[in-house]
């Protein structure tokens, strides 16, 4: 609104909208991040719906007390002041995103180091959800890898140079100064900067929207595929080197005074990299992970809900919406996913009646939640979610087999009944976070389980095991399915690739 960016190659000058990756359809929106909360904050006031803040939800309360049935509310918890909540619920949609912190965990860098995410992201829904019943999807396919390579951090790949995400279409070169190439879908080096933002894909609505299948290029201009072997092979000499001195003014300013100064998982480094006085005119920054570049990187795949086309889960009066679903990531997709399922529980809670809470699973939650506070002495969260974060390393990694995964389920039940019954917290904050790491406890129960069901390796979901090499046989072309039964077990099951249905027609 204020010109920033006049005459760039990426604004429309009616609207004064800015785009990134491709500049000629124009269907990813650049935005101010700084100004996003407080928009959707007073949209939330213009619409009268009554948020709670600093109020994380701990459990999903069912119409019987048990796992599998009608899901008729919550409980939460205040993370200032520990007061203690129970929701009463016709519909719940649930959108709480990823687990994150699962195999990488450090609270001594800056931020609660894991992936690219909030670090609020401990997979408390996915917890929440599986207690209640309902049946997950896909979890097999939760790696530490993803994002941020061996290192599993990806805020370097972020904060970092790079070529990905925020910092597209950036220029890379190598220590000589040699230009990294990028290529077409048609496979042709591309010759200057602005190529890379006008992309000709095929057509079709679905290949456009929905992405590539498998094994063909993708949508957008990418750097050369065989970089690795180029390096190796003494093409192109390490270190490599984002350079934001040879771009167009324009890109440059967007790359790191707009997507870097204003994302939350960038801003911090954007601060001290500023501070320590990096000038993008003039300076190069040194690249660690390149995303889609093939230097560790993988492509997002989560584990989420299993849910139907208007997002609800098996559960009656459960929906799922962001990052709680398939492969949603981003703001445009919690939006319209938000959107959907909300309507659909709006019409489903017209006539749906008010379940009777019952007590004995609230108190039981109560005692749940509280026992850290009620220790004098014991473990802090820090270290069990190490504990736990190592464990998953060791156990449950890229390369996995049955032994391997059944010693995970050992010291995950362990640490269970062992060390995560000796949980302290001081205050509510450290509370919250002792509640965090139990949810992240059951997520790793939840991923090594399914693992553990898919008795073959599929090369598309990044699913390796050292037992069962064959890739992706024809009887494993399947989901695997998990939930917890009303006993308390843990079950799996599997759901055709295509249970929803057709996709165009549905779509």
């Amino acid at each position: 609104v204020n010109d920033e960016f006049e005459g760039a190659p990426f604004r429309d000058e009616e609207t004064k909208f800015l785009y990134a990756y491709d500049y000629e359809t124009k269907n990813c929106m650049r935005v101010w991040g700084t100004g996003f909360k407080p928009a959707l904050y007073k949209a939330l006031r213009r619409s009268r719906v009554k948020v709670y803040q600093r109020t994380m939800a701990t459990m999903l309360l069912t119409e019987t007390g048990k796992p599998g049935s009608r899901v008729i509310g919550c409980t939460a918890l205040n993370v200032r002041t520990g007061e203690f909540f129970i929701f009463k619920a016709r519909a719940v949609v649930m959108c709480m995103a990823t687990p994150e912190r699962l195999w990488i965990f450090s609270s001594e860098m800056t931020g609660l180091v894991g992936r690219d995410g909030p670090p609020t992201n401990a997979g408390n829904g996915h917890a929440m959800a599986f207690r209640a019943g309902a049946e997950f999807v896909r979890m097999e396919s939760s790696t530490h890898e993803e994002w941020g390579g061996a290192t599993g951090i990806g805020s370097t790949m972020f904060g970092s140079g790079s070529n990905f995400a925020s910092w597209y279409p950036c220029t890379i070169i190598d220590a000589r100064g040699k230009e990294i190439p990028w290529l077409g879908k048609d496979g042709k080096i591309l010759e200057n900067v602005a190529d890379r933002t006008r992309p000709k894909p095929d057509d079709g609505f679905f290949h456009l929207v929905l992405g590539p299948e498998e094994g063909k290029a993708p949508s957008i201009p990418q750097m050369i595929s065989d970089l690795d072997e180029r390096i190796k092979s003494g093409e192109y000499s390490l270190p490599l080197y984002a350079d934001l001195p040879g771009m167009p003014e324009h890109d440059r300013r967007a790359i790191f005074g707009l997507m870097i100064g204003q994302e939350g998982h960038t801003w911090p480094v954007y601060r001290r990299l500023t501070g320590a006085g990096f000038d993008p005119d003039q300076d190069l920054l040194q690249v660690y992970d390149m995303g889609y570049a093939p230097l560790g990187w993988r492509r997002l795949r989560y584990g989420s809900l299993a849910h139907d086309w208007t997002l609800k889960s098996n559960l009656d009066g459960l929906w799922g919406a962001g990052q709680q679903i398939f492969d949603n990531i981003g703001v445009s997709q919690a939006s319209s996913t938000g959107r959907w399922a909300g309507t659909h529980a709006a019409e489903y809670a017209k006539n749906a009646p008010v379940g009777a809470i019952v007590r004995h699973q609230v108190d039981a939650e109560k005692e749940r939640v509280y026992a850290p506070v009620m220790r004098d002495r014991g473990m802090n969260w820090k270290e069990l979610s190490g504990g736990i974060a190592k464990v998953m390393q060791d156990y449950c990694g890229d390369n996995k087999n049955e032994e391997l995964m059944n010693i995970c389920l050992e010291y995950l039940n362990e640490i269970k009944e062992a060390e995560a019954t000796t949980l302290v917290a001081r205050n509510p904050h450290e509370l919250m976070r002792s509640v965090e790491t139990m949810d992240i406890l059951t997520c790793c129960e939840i991923i090594t389980h399914a693992c553990q069901a898919r008795k073959a390796s599929c090369s598309w979901i990044f699913f390796d095991r050292l037992d069962y090499q064959e890739d992706d046989p024809p009887e494993w072309h399947k989901w695997v399915t998990i939930r917890m039964a009303e006993n308390g077990q843990v079950t799996t099951g599997e759901l055709a690739l295509d249970y929803a249905g057709d996709l165009e027609r549905n779509y």
